[in-house]
This record gives C-alpha cells, sequence and structure tokens, in this order.
C-alpha cells in the first residue's frame, strides 16, 4: 500500500521544503525536518493507517529555519535534532511528550552533517561533519 505524506507549506523568504528524514529503529515512526520561516520536525507514526501525525517539534524561542540531520534512540524514545545557522543548536527531545531533555551549541565544533545515538546508551549521542 502507498502512503503520502504532505510536504511543506509555501515559505514568504528563501528555498523550502524537506530537509532530512529519520526512521525510528522499529520502523514504526518517520521525522520529516522542513525548512521554513519556523523550522519543524514533524514525527508521522507510518504503521497507522492513516500515517497520522504524532508530534511536531521546534527550536522553541530560538531563530532556527531548519534542522539538518535528526536520528531516534534505538528504543526509539528520544529524537536528536541538528538545527542550521545561525543558531547551530543540537536538540535531544524526548519526543512523545515535546520536552527538549539537553540543547548545545555546536557552532565551535564546525559543521554538523550527521547525529547518533549510542545503540546501548541514550545518554551518549555522536556528532560529525568538516
Amino acid at each position: 500500500m502507498t502512503k503520502f505524506i504532505p510536504g511543506a507549506m509555501p515559505c514568504r523568504q528563501g528555498p523550502q521544503g524537506i530537509q532530512a528524514l529519520a526512521i525510528s529503529p522499529d520502523r514504526r515512526y518517520l521525522a520529516v525536518s522542513e525548512r521554513r520561516e519556523q523550522g519543524i520536525i514533524t514525527v508521522y507514526d507510518i504503521q497507522s493507517e492513516q500515517c497520522s501525525k504524532r508530534q511536531v517539534l521546534t527550536g522553541g524561542s530560538d531563530s532556527i529555519h531548519e534542522f539538518i540531520c535528526m536520528a531516534f534512540s534505538a528504543d526509539s524514545k528520544y529524537l536528536l535534532g541538528q538545527s542550521g545557522g545561525p543558531a547551530w543548536n543540537l536538540f535531544y527531545w524526548e519526543w512523545e511528550k515535546n520536552e527538549v531533555i539537553a540543547k548545545v551549541k555546536t557552532k565551535r565544533l564546525g559543521f554538523v552533517s550527521q547525529v547518533s545515538f549510542n545503540p546501548k546508551d541514550n545518554t551518549q549521542v555522536c556528532v560529525s561533519g568538516n
């Protein structure tokens, strides 16, 4: 069965659209990052009949237009999201509760293009890039 997930709505400034995707290890959830005036991550339950939207995550009051990479934890309970400039923050959410567990500035690390969790310890994360 084919399922469709709607894309980004029009944005007044610059390009918009899907920036990154992440699928949970249990293959139940899909996180979709969209670039827009306020960058968002939408988590969908892709095993439900309608591909239902489960949660919408943002950078809160930070000026974030996009999340450039994401990753679920091994138990699918947590989500990492690396924002783009000018903020350059790494967010750690307990996504089902829409709760930011931690937020770290990554600008001094250089351009972060990939994030991941230690599969055996959700408190250890890895970031890589230039």
